[in-house]
This record gives C-alpha cells, sequence and structure tokens, in this order.
C-alpha cells in the first residue's frame, strides 16, 4: 500500500512542477466517444472512451510496452475525471483516471493497476501539456511515464479550418535504459479527427491518430 501512495505522490509532484498540460483528452464532451491510437518504437497505446457526464468518462485502454527483450502487453479499464476552466481566451484542464485490469501473457494472466494524472492549458496561439502515468502489475518497477509538451500554432485557425501546431515534446520513462527522449512534433487538428508525427534524435518515428465521435 505504501509503495501506492509513494508513486501517486511522485506523480502529483511531477505535474505540480509542469503546471499546465494536455494530448488526447480523456473526457469529451457528454454523450461523446473518442477513439485514440498512439504508436512508437517502445510503447503502442490504444484507447476508447466513452463521456457519460461533462467531467467523467468510462473506457478502455490497451498498452504494449517494450524494453529490449521484455514485451508487456495489457487490457485496462479505466474511469476518467475532469476539472475545467474555460474563458474566452483560453482553457485549462485536469483529468485524474484511474484503472484495473490484467497484464496478459502467453503462458499467465495477472492483475494490473492504472494511475494518470494529466493536465493542459490552451489558447489559440499556444498550447502546454503536462502527464504522469503508472502501470502497475506485481511484478518489479512499474512502468511510469512522464510527459511534457509545447506548443505554437504558427496562425490563428477557425474551428472550421485545419489547425496545426509545432510541438516540442519531453518524455521520461525511468524504467528503460534510455530514460529521456526529446522530439519534435507536427499536430493537425480539423473538425473531428487529430493527426500527430514526430520523430525523436535517434531517427524512431511516433504518430498519433485520435477520432472523436
Amino acid at each position: 500500500m505504501w509503495e501506492r501512495v509513494s508513486y501517486i505522490s511522485l506523480l502529483l509532484s511531477s505535474m505540480i512542477l509542469v503546471v499546465n498540460p494536455a494530448s488526447a483528452h480523456p473526457v469529451s464532451f457528454e454523450g461523446g466517444t473518442m477513439f485514440m491510437s498512439s504508436y512508437s518504437k517502445d510503447w503502442i497505446e490504444s484507447d476508447l472512451n466513452y463521456t457519460f457526464s461533462p467531467t467523467s468518462s468510462f473506457g478502455v485502454s490497451q498498452y504494449r510496452i517494450t524494453e529490449e527483450d521484455d514485451s508487456r502487453d495489457y487490457l485496462i479499464p479505466k474511469f476518467s475525471k475532469r476539472f475545467r476552466k474555460n474563458s474566452l481566451d483560453y482553457q485549462a484542464n485536469l483529468y485524474l483516471s484511474a484503472g484495473l485490469g490484467a497484464r496478459i501473457d502467453p503462458n499467465d494472466t495477472s492483475l494490473s493497476e492504472l494511475l494518470g494524472i494529466q493536465a493542459d492549458y490552451e489558447t489559440r496561439r499556444i498550447y502546454t501539456l503536462g502527464l504522469a502515468e503508472s502501470i502497475f502489475d506485481g511484478d518489479g518497477e512499474p512502468r511510469t511515464h512522464y510527459q511534457y509538451r509545447f506548443g505554437v500554432a504558427p496562425y490563428k485557425g477557425d474551428f472550421q479550418d485545419l489547425s496545426t501546431w509545432l510541438i516540442a515534446q519531453v518524455d521520461y520513462r525511468p524504467y528503460k535504459t534510455e530514460e529521456l527522449s526529446v522530439m519534435p512534433v507536427v499536430r493537425f487538428f480539423y473538425s473531428n479527427l487529430l493527426f500527430e508525427v514526430g520523430a525523436d534524435f535517434n531517427g524512431d518515428l511516433s504518430t498519433t491518430l485520435m477520432v472523436s465521435f
């Protein structure tokens, strides 16, 4: 139990340090469904969630996390809660997520837990995001992922226009041999579709596709 408490404290303190943040929103609009698929060399994630109230969603996430010869697959139903502040010039969100599911191995299936916190601040020209997420499976160190992003829009687009963002992204995964990665990312957003593509300085590609409906 105290291990969980210490990790929760670490997640919260990391978010206080980055202060603002966001990527794919765990909670969208009431009655909305969101699908998101994200790919990188050693982290593949797919999410499907339904927002059943203005502040809450329920969904399921699938992960494949790879480090050298160790690949781990997870299927985790999770609940997310949003706290939001809006004005005419900006929006800011804080999301808390928790899940309980399974780590699925070829020869065994074990219980897994997820804890996450994410925040974002966005205007029509500036975007900043930070997140911290941990997956526990009772087998050594939890798979914890920290991310910070800062982006700018080269131009102001209306909702019906194609929006473009240029983003600097930093990822830290303490369980990995190469713990830190930095990459430029280009984001395109149009109507209910979002697509991102980036590459780190080793040339490893990262992509994200998100659809809301």
